[in-house]
Formats: structure tokens, sequence, C-alpha cells
């Protein structure tokens, strides 16, 4: 047995790989099974002195590993808490996956493309799953998040975007492997589908993520081919994407022109009006605290919906709230004469928790850019910052930075990270709901392991690229750049879904992969 393993190694680690992406976006329990399988593969072709010397030789897999180590060994002191052991689990995960695929040889160019086709065929097919499962379930939720069975959303999109740049790198890119023709196929196929994904998704991080595919890619079809074609076809479509933020940003930019003096006191009921305030949320341009009768509205409401206005909508506030936004978006007096204006559509948009009648569909494109500028419209006034993606990330990102400054040079760790977080939280006055994580991994880094751990973390990100130049295709520079700024506004690496995609994306592009100079596949 072992003597047939050893002289069919490469197959059968070919095999181990395939799995390992057939099956790691279905689930937390599938990834620990991968890296059982993982783990029993090595163990079973019996590592010899031939492999440690590999790995040596590679030296990145060295740095990653000492990294992890040193992650480790800093939790260790906090032991047996809960949070820190899970905290150490998920670097010795990145530590084992490292181990394992830096001390074995890299796959053949054949070899290498078929786990790639099964990792895109994977990604694609779980993306469909969690498509249809959240329109056959839409009525009971208006956020896209609620589109995902298997990991987090913002995890997920960065699967997304690596089989979108496998994908554009095999149709259009590389030449040292011969791609039938129904392959090309399916590989355009899945692109177009995964970027409609996304859109449908209005993931900053995917969109972030496709423009930096789209620079790769314009700056490789210069490089390889002298042409323009791709250059002038994204100009075009940001000077439309441009349009449309402008049209947007001028909602902002030029609310309604308010004259106090003439502002009407009383609704045709004769009920007073709550006093105007020229702050808060704008919508359409229009001003959401302006002619709201708190009277009428819960007097009136029953004759429309069953559903009671304090009840908490998928989004995490009221109906109530919801019914003052999306009648100010219709510019109408939130009173009895502007209730019965709306449409039992309006009314079933509100149940669902739409605030504007202009973005009601999933698939619309603008409703991000809208979302987005109102967000950075609000972070300018004295707003409650809760459930607003990036004013609340502003906070996260504040409170994290102060419990740095209180353990600069080793960090608090991970149970006194947690801690320290809950009770600055509550000291905020911030709904519990809204108790998450840094959404920032380097600060994160920072956060738990101090100084000394983010000069290491940062070297380590660092010295990946520039001690494995043999190894860096155009692929390994998309994804991992698109990992580096993920990590701006998400903590990555804080859940096992993150550790596997980066564990994953350094097992293929820079351990798997073959180097630049093996011989063309026919």
């Amino acid at each position: 047995m072992y003597s047939w393993l050893k002289q069919h190694q490469n197959t059968v680690y070919c095999a181990v790989l395939i799995v390992i992406c057939a099956i790691c976006t279905w689930g937390n329990s599938l990834i620990t099974i991968s890296l059982v399988v993982f783990g029993v593969f090595w163990l079973a072709q019996i590592p010899s002195r031939q492999n440690f010397k590999l790995l040596t030789e590679r030296r990145t897999p060295l740095i990653v590993i000492a990294c992890c180590a040193l992650f480790i060994l800093r939790n260790v002191w906090q032991l047996p808490d809960s949070d820190t052991g899970v905290e150490m689990s998920r670097w010795v995960v990145v530590a084992l996956f490292t181990l394992f695929a830096a001390s074995l040889p890299s796959l053949s160019r054949k070899q290498f493309f078929i786990v790639l086709i099964l990792l895109t065929l994977s990604v694609s097919f779980n993306s469909v799953f969690n498509f249809v499962w959240f329109i056959l379930t839409k009525p009971t939720t208006s956020s896209v998040r609620g589109a995902f069975m298997f990991m987090s959303y913002n995890h997920f999109v960065l699967y997304c975007l690596m089989a979108i740049s496998v994908c554009i790198y095999y149709v259009l890119f590389q030449s040292h492997t011969h791609v039938p023709r129904y392959l090309k196929l399916t590989f355009i196929a899945c692109a177009l589908w995964l970027v409609f994904y996304l859109i449908f998704l209005k993931s900053i991080t995917g969109y972030v993520g496709l423009l930096i595919i789209s620079i790769f890619a314009i700056i490789e079809r210069i490089r390889q081919y002298k042409r323009y074609d791709f250059l002038i076809i994204f100009l075009a479509l940001f000077s439309v994407i441009g349009v449309k933020i402008g049209y947007e940003a001028n909602f902002f930019l030029n609310p309604d022109r308010i004259d106090r003096e003439h502002l009407d006191t009383h609704t045709a009921q004769g009920n007073p009006y709550a006093p105007f305030v020229q702050k808060g949320i704008i919508e359409n341009g229009h001003w959401n605290k302006l002619y709201i009768s708190h009277k009428e509205l819960h007097e009136n409401w029953h004759v429309y919906s069953d559903i009671p206005l304090d009840s908490i909508n998928t989004k995490g506030f009221t109906i109530y709230a919801n019914l003052i936004r999306y009648m100010t978006s219709k510019n109408l007096r939130k009173d009895a004469q502007g209730l019965a204006q709306l449409t039992p559509q309006d009314i079933r948009n509100i149940e669902q928790g739409f605030s504007n009648y202009r973005f009601t569909s999933p698939l619309d494109f603008g409703s991000r850019i809208y979302e987005t500028l109102g967000e950075l419209y609000i972070t300018q006034q004295n707003y409650n910052p809760s459930g607003k993606s990036l004013v609340q990330r502003s906070v996260y990102w504040q409170v994290g930075f102060a419990i740095f400054l209180e353990h600069p040079f080793f960090g608090s760790g991970t149970k006194r990270y947690e801690e320290e977080y809950r009770l600055r939280y509550a000291a905020l006055n911030i709904p519990k709901q809204y108790w998450l994580r840094t959404h920032n991994q380097y600060l994160r880094i920072a956060t738990v392991y101090g100084g000394v751990g983010f000069v290491c973390f940062i070297g380590m990100l660092i010295l990946i690229p520039i001690y494995s130049r043999k190894k860096t295709t155009l692929l390994f520079g998309v994804n991992y750049s698109v990992f580096l700024i993920s990590m701006i506004s998400e903590d990555v690496l804080s859940e096992i879904n993150g550790i596997m995609f980066f564990s994953l994306l350094c097992v293929l592009f820079l351990y798997a992969q073959p180097n630049k100079e093996e011989k063309t596949i026919n």
C-alpha cells in the first residue's frame, strides 16, 4: 500500500484537493472533514526527509507557520477560556494546511487545472442553490444576507471572486493548458452567473473584488496582446456607474429647501405635526422628520395592515420606522391622508422591510449605491449608527483602537478582547444585536496580539509574495489582492470559513500550482 501510494502520490494528492475544493464551501463540518482527509493522506504517505526539505526550501510556509505559532503561543496563557480555544484552533488549521501542502510536490498543470475546475463548479452550484433557496423564501425577508445556508455572506463572496478569476484566466490569458471549447463555454457561463450573483448580493467587497479583477484583466490584456478594448469597455462602464452615483448623490447634496415660516402645523384632521428637525435621514431628497403625525399613523395603520407598527422586521427595525421612511421616499405627509395614498403593494413593501419605493427589487444595483451614499451622509450628523454598515464600522474601529492603546505591545488576548468590547459597547448604549467584532482584520490582530503580533502579521503578508515569485501568477495576484483588501472591512480570519479561504488560497496558488517554467500540456 505504501509503495503504491508513493508511486501515485501526485494523483492521490490531486484527488484529495479535488475533494477539499468540492466540499469546503458547503458547511463548517465539511471543512473539518477536508482537514482530516488531508491529514490522513499526508500521514499515510509517511513523510520523509525529502518532504521537510521541500518545506524549508519554499521558505514561505515557514513564515506562515511561524506566525501561526506565535499567535497560538499568545493564546496559551488565557486557556481554558472557550473563546481562546476557538481562536487557537483557527491558527492550528492554517498551520496544518500549510504544513501538509508545502511539504508535498506541486501538481502538474493538467492536475492543477482539474482541481480548479472542480472548485469553480462547486462554488457555482453552491451559489445557484443559495439563490434558488432565497427566491423561494423571499416573502419572509428583504435582506440578501439571508441567502446563505453554509457560510457567512462576506466569506462566500471571496470564493465567488476566486471562481470568477479562474474562469477569466483560463478563457482569456493562460497559454500552458489546452482548454476544450466546451470547458471554455462552461467557464464563461459560470463567470457570467457569478458576476450576476455578486451584483444581486450588493456586497461592497464583491464590487471592489470585481473592480480588482477588471484592473488585472485590463493590465494583462495590454501586456500580452497590446490591445485596449478591455480598457475602453471598463471606462465606458465606469462612466455609466459614475453618472448613476452622481444622480443618487444629488438627493443628499441638494435636499428639499424648507421654509419654516410657511410650514403647516396641523393635519387636515386638525392634529398637530411633530416639530420639524432638519437633520437625520433623507429619502430621495425629502426630509424624514417633516410632517409627521404620530397619532394619525398609529390610529389608522390597522386599516391597511394586520402587522402591528411596533413589530420588528427582518432588518432589525420597527415597521413604524420603515413606514416613515417609505412615505418620505414618496414625498407623502406622514398622516392619515398620506396613508390613504399608499397602494396595497406599498403596504407589502413596508411590511417586508423596504424603506424606499424605488428600491424594492433584490436585483436593483442602484440601491447599494444609494444606501452607501446615505450612510456617508449621516456620518456628518449626530445620528445613531446602529444598523448602518459603514457608520457602525467606524464605531467598531474606534473601540478596537482604544483597546489596542491600552495593550499596545502584546494585546489584550482573545478573552479580554471579548470582555472589553462588551463593556465598551454597553457604555456607548449600542443595542446588543450590534455587539460585533472589529470588522477589520488588521485592527483585530493589533487588538488581540498587540504591536508585536501586528508587525509579524504584516511581515507575513509582505513576505508571502516576495518568497513565492516562482509561483506568482495572475491568479495568485488577483486573489491575494482581493484577500488583503477584504480584511480592511471584515475580520476575515475570525471564522473558520475565512481561515479555510486563506488556507486554500495558499495551498492552491503557492504550493500545489506548478512553477511557471513547467512545460505546456496539450
